[in-house]
């Protein structure tokens, strides 16, 4: 009997696509959101750098 995640996984990769202009557009799609984190990341961190708690 096989381990159910393994089975989720197998039906994930038959259902990916391999088409490889697809992948491209998936890499693109990962990288601008990353950017887009990092962005959001330093915006917090800056914004509290300017907060200064006064109790």
């Amino acid at each position: 009997m096989s381990d159910p995640k393994d089975q989720e996984q197998q039906d994930a990769l038959a259902k990916a696509s391999t088409d490889r202009r697809d992948q491209g557009d998936i890499a693109a799609d990962d990288a601008g959101a990353t950017a887009i984190g990092h962005r959001v990341q330093e915006a917090l961190e800056q914004d509290d750098d300017e907060v200064h708690c006064t109790d």
